[in-house]
């Protein structure tokens, strides 16, 4: 959905799945689910790419993707849950925070007449190295900016910083 309608997704949350999961098919496959080409307005959506550590994370779809959309400045996370393989473990403690914030971020101000999701802001950003586990503002990011992870804000920064360690992120809201 990301690459047919760009301009109606908040963000999404990858585990173990993407876009490029047809390219490596038979022909037989692709004739029955054909590649979907990747438009340019796709790569403004947010997405976060997370995979297990016990999967070949670095040769995998997930990583193209992943650096396909960063190598064009596409808001794009990788995070790879240690605990894990293929099975989704306890992501959903970092996939709330994340698609909390891409929430905030992209919705439309509540009463405006203009409902066009709005582009991501780049200005709150994190950013870490891909394989790394720590995360700074994105001004202090002193390594190659097209190979970073990023991450939306200070929050969700914080809470992949947790998951990439141990597989868990902290939640700190009340009940």
């Amino acid at each position: 959905m990301g690459t047919l309608y760009p301009g109606r997704i908040i963000g999404i949350y990858y585990r173990s799945g993407c876009t490029y999961v047809w390219s490596t098919k038979p022909p037989e496959a692709r004739q029955e689910y054909p590649p979907v080409p990747v438009t340019p307005n796709s790569y403004g959506v947010p997405r976060m790419c997370t995979e297990g550590a016990k999967e070949n994370w670095l040769t995998g779809m997930l990583q193209r993707t992943f650096r396909d959309y960063r190598s064009k400045d596409g808001p794009a996370g990788f995070a790879v849950d240690p605990r894990t393989g293929h099975e989704c473990g306890d992501s959903r403690y970092f996939a709330i925070p994340f698609l909390d914030a891409c929430l905030a971020m992209r919705l439309p101000d509540k009463w405006s007449k203009d409902q066009t999701l709005k582009p991501v802001d780049m200005s709150q950003a994190w950013l870490a190295p891909l394989g790394g586990s720590n995360a700074v503002p994105a001004a202090d990011f002193k390594g190659d900016i097209g190979e970073s992870v990023w991450l939306p804000n200070e929050a969700v920064a914080k809470a992949w910083m947790d998951y990439t360690k141990t597989g868990a992120a902290e939640d700190t809201t009340p009940p």
